[in-house]
């Protein structure tokens, strides 16, 4: 493993561990700007609110078509199970993993180091485990996106409350999307671990990213709750109404602004180059969905505020 003093310079990042990675990089980067352009054209995802309307310009095209067939959804909780119960399985699988690897090299370490003397990638990994420098990074990185996408599937079964449906397609690209972006972070962190040539960073910035992700997870389920509670009067449960309340009074979706600081502190705690690109695709995405949403209360909602901002309180 590389020395951490090769170079005077403070380093903040593990470097990419092979060029797939780096590639990976990219393709997120792009697919990022791609999808947050369609937002901010008016293409969006058709999920939540955008669902209805995407649905209609779909059946009235077939209508035009003459075809008989409906177009496939679902109903809206189900497609949101689905958005985030595969990158939740992943998460708590990569979780139970570095449990595991904790335990072991704690409590049986002649054991462990019987195992790393075996062949293959893993006992690479497992013995790294097993050295006095385990900072627990990838057990942090993973309890912090089964923690995230764990409250999401606890959101959709107990608090939200639905009324629509969720295009079937979108749903399926939606949850490939956070499949391939847990996955594929996790396994970074692992080889970030294993494979020599790699070291850690020599600024040490878990702390902080702790704090930004239980800052965003806090701040998005208690707007997430302010806006499941505008549906529990009878008279509000298949209609959108003006959210207020918390951040409300200032922004459009300030549940997105809280999971954009979510994801800065998975990435902060993570230090790796994908992670911060999986977190640039966050905040593009997220930003031109909110600037839909904005125009979208403007047109259905009456007596929404026009001067509630779209991502940071009182500058845009």
């Amino acid at each position: 493993m590389a020395s951490s003093s090769s170079s005077s310079w403070p380093r903040f990042l593990f470097p990419n561990p092979n060029s797939f990675i780096t590639a990976l990089d990219v393709v997120i980067l792009l697919t990022g700007v791609y999808l947050a352009y369609n937002e901010f054209s008016g293409m969006g995802l058709q999920y939540s609110k955008f669902a209805v309307a995407g649905l209609h310009e779909r059946n009235e095209q077939k209508s035009k078509q003459k075809k008989k067939e409906k177009v496939f959804q679902f109903k809206s909780k189900t497609g949101m199970l689905l958005f985030y119960a595969p990158a939740d399985c992943i998460a708590i699988l990569f979780l139970a993993y570095s449990l595991s690897c904790y335990i072991v090299a704690g409590q049986l370490p002649m054991f462990l180091h019987a195992l790393t003397e075996l062949p293959g990638i893993a006992t690479s990994h497992l013995k790294q485990y097993c050295t006095s420098d385990f900072d627990y990074r990838l057990l942090a990185v993973a309890a912090a996106f089964s923690i995230h996408f764990s409250k999401r599937v606890l959101e959709v079964l107990f608090l939200h409350r639905f009324s629509g449906t969720t295009g079937g397609w979108d749903t399926f690209k939606i949850s490939m999307i956070y499949a391939i972006l847990v996955g594929s972070l996790l396994c970074t962190q692992v080889l970030s671990f294993s494979l020599p040539g790699t070291s850690s960073p020599t600024i040490d910035l878990k702390g902080l990213g702790v704090s930004l992700f239980l800052l965003g997870i806090c701040g998005n389920f208690y707007h997430h709750y302010l806006l499941s509670s505008l549906r529990e009067d009878g008279n509000n449960k298949n209609k959108y109404v003006v959210p207020h309340g918390g951040l409300f009074k200032l922004l459009v979706c300030p549940h997105y602004l809280f999971e954009i600081i979510d994801f800065i502190g998975m990435a902060t705690i993570s230090q790796t180059i994908l992670g911060f690109c999986c977190t640039f695709f966050v905040v593009v995405y997220l930003t031109g969905r909110t600037s839909q949403t904005k125009k979208w209360y403007a047109k259905k909602v009456e007596g929404f505020p026009q001067d509630r901002k779209i991502l940071i309180p009182k500058v845009y």
